[in-house]
């Protein structure tokens, strides 16, 4: 079985316009300037994705532990979570910025391979700008994740209410026809003493005079 001949070459209609030159000078020069626009993009994302994640990190490292010292451990774990995923979503933002601005394929090194894969160098250029591109996007989607979640696990710091401090233990002692109410404090055999709220010295109970001890969770 024999190879069919290969297409042979048609002259074209008529000669290109000079609407149609004028299109393609203004192509070849935005291919010429379209991955530097690109890497010049990245550039500027990835100097303030810098400065926004130490920023971040910074506070964070701070003043984190401070913020939820007070919070139950479900509030704390929710607050981790969010506030550590927005740090990895502003980092992954910024692997995808340098990325961009780098713009090169390591994998294609010679001109026969480029032109063996995209044909001419025109072509190639526009595929490392539509590259470079495709990763600032994708950079830009991540920052935008990052500052969402960071804001909320801020947020949930304001709002999330503080762990219940226990209840002070009272306790109400009757004695010598009187009431008196206090906290316990160490107290020699026989007797029994009480730190009333807003009284600096202890009452000291002895233990024959006591008719009743009953707990309270305040005293008046």
């Amino acid at each position: 079985m024999t190879a069919s001949p290969a297409p042979r070459a048609r002259k074209p209609a008529s000669e290109p316009t000079r609407s149609d030159l004028d299109e393609r000078d203004r192509y070849a020069a935005l291919t010429a300037t379209a991955a530097a626009t690109v890497r010049g993009s990245a550039q500027a994302w990835r100097n303030g994705l810098t400065a926004f994640i130490t920023l971040v990190t910074t506070a964070v490292i701070f003043q984190g532990r401070d913020t939820t010292t007070g919070l139950a451990a479900g509030w704390r774990m929710a607050i981790t979570v969010l506030i550590g995923g927005g740090l990895l979503l502003a980092a992954l933002g910024l692997w995808q910025a340098l990325a961009a601005e780098a713009g090169t394929s390591p994998e294609l090194q010679t001109l026969p391979e480029i032109r063996a894969a995209h044909g001419t160098l025109d072509a190639y250029e526009v595929h490392l700008a539509v590259a470079a591109a495709r990763r600032l996007q994708w950079g830009r989607r991540a920052v935008a994740a990052a500052i969402t979640t960071l804001l909320t696990g801020i947020a949930l710091t304001w709002w999330a209410p503080p762990t219940q401090a226990p209840p002070p233990a009272y306790v109400t002692i009757t004695h010598d026809h009187t009431a008196t109410c206090g906290n316990l404090q160490p107290s020699s055999t026989g007797s029994l003493r009480l730190t009333a709220p807003g009284t600096p010295e202890p009452v000291t109970i002895p233990l024959s005079h006591i008719t009743g001890i009953t707990p309270a969770t305040s005293c008046p």
